[in-house]
């Protein structure tokens, strides 16, 4: 609006001048970033939420009512043993008391400590997050710079007389006056310095986030978001979970992926498929029993002089959703809440390409199989740049083509199955 525009010059104008006039004076922002270096101890003998304890809402609330199919025996035996095994994921990554689509609780580190950001409990609030809570709010109302407010000082301990430190938090909320939106995010961590490492957090075993608008931000209670998204890493980060659920677009969305590992636990860090500056030569063989991958290109199978040899060395890691449902890589299921439809969607890959001979598919290829097929495709044609060729999912991935009058045509996934789920009356 041109008259919003226009007062947000004068009130941008006229604050300019005051630090000339006034040696005290702090802007919106600085006063938005106050108390940062508070600490924060929380004593966390329990981490149980209970649901519809508080105004809080558990991150899986909605989610898990639509995973419930409305009829009881309309799923075959392999599309319920499907949903036990999804619940099942779940829950090792968030546990949650549920009983047929109802949600009573949960007993994990992020609900918790959102929950303790959004309560409108005093014997539960904090005090540091209610300060900020309420600059933020001051600075929605003032509307004429950007309010942003962080700390990393949250430590959470086991609650004993030790105080056994459990995890460490940073807490980060601001808000921009140019899209009217509150972004919120949580980083939770088992070691403190991780925090401050940017490879570190990319990895971090809890992450939530939300995008609120303004005019719905509370101060005192849960702030009801647009989108939700949070992200969980496994300890032997072969494995993560996400949660992407959106009142927008009223389509939830949870995630599961495997991603091959090097079977020596040593190098168990180490994502195969990214790194090709590491020589894994030197890596322990897998042990009897592994799921061992096969090396696709004869330049990494240690068969020549001097090459990489990663031979028996790699573990192929899948999941499986029941008996006749095995050896998957990835597992996206959407909750429709408009339409009232569950729809579960699998890959037997995360990636794969096309060898250099153009037919061949390697799944999953190392760094140093990627290498050996660029190197093949730069000697097939000297001089000319080269790249490796992806090939998508069409019962995983959303493909995008154009058709041949230059027009972009969207491919939508063919789902494993789909069945209608229980109504979410909130997201109707």
């Amino acid at each position: 609006m041109r008259y919003k525009t226009l007062k947000l010059l004068t009130i941008l104008t006229s604050t300019a001048l005051l630090p000339a006039c006034d040696p005290s004076f702090q802007s919106t922002s600085d006063q938005c970033a106050q108390n940062e270096d508070i600490s924060v101890i929380i004593p966390a003998p329990s981490l149980a939420v209970t649901n519809g304890a508080d105004e809080y809402e558990l991150y899986l609330q909605d989610i898990f009512v639509a995973l419930e199919p409305q009829t009881a025996d309309s799923l075959s035996t392999d599309e319920q043993a499907a949903l036990t095994s999804v619940k099942t994921i779940i829950n090792d990554f968030l546990d949650y008391e549920e009983n047929a689509g109802t949600v009573n609780a949960s007993n994990n580190i992020l609900d918790f400590l959102e929950s303790l950001i959004a309560t409108t409990d005093p014997e539960k609030e904090i005090e540091a997050f209610a300060i900020a809570k309420r600059q933020i709010a001051t600075g929605i109302n003032e509307d004429n710079d950007f309010c942003s407010y962080s700390t990393r000082n949250i430590v959470i301990n086991d609650g004993s007389d030790k105080a056994n430190p459990i995890a460490f938090a940073e807490w980060s909320i601001n808000y921009s006056p140019f899209t009217q939106i509150v972004q919120q995010s949580v980083l939770i961590s088992e070691i403190q310095d991780d925090l401050d490492s940017s490879e570190a957090r990319q990895n971090l075993p809890f992450v939530g986030f939300y995008q609120a608008e303004a005019d719905q931000f509370k101060a005192v209670g849960y702030t009801q978001p647009i989108l939700r998204q949070a992200i969980m890493n496994g300890a032997d980060l072969t494995s993560n979970f996400v949660i992407d659920d959106g009142r927008d677009n009223k389509l939830g969305q949870i995630a599961y992926e495997q991603i091959d590992s090097f079977c020596d636990p040593d190098q168990s860090s180490f994502d195969p498929g990214i790194s090709n500056t590491f020589d894994p030569s030197d890596f322990a063989v897998c042990g009897n029993g592994e799921n061992v991958r096969p090396v696709a290109k004869s330049q990494c199978d240690g068969s020549e002089a001097g090459e990489k040899n990663e031979t028996n060395r790699i573990r192929s890691n899948t999941f499986d959703l029941g008996e006749n449902l095995t050896g998957f890589k990835r597992l996206r299921v959407e909750l429709d809440y408009e339409n009232n439809e569950t729809r579960f969607y699998t890959s037997d890959y995360n990636e794969a390409t096309f060898d250099s001979d153009g037919t061949t598919v390697i799944k999953d290829p190392t760094g140093c199989e990627k290498q050996a097929i660029l190197d093949e495709l730069a000697e097939q044609t000297p001089d000319t740049a080269v790249s490796l060729t992806i090939i998508e999912d069409p019962g995983f991935d959303v493909i995008t083509t154009t058709d041949a009058d230059g027009d972009e045509v969207i491919q939508e996934p063919a789902p494993l199955f789909t069945y209608d789920g229980l109504v979410v009356p909130a997201r109707q």
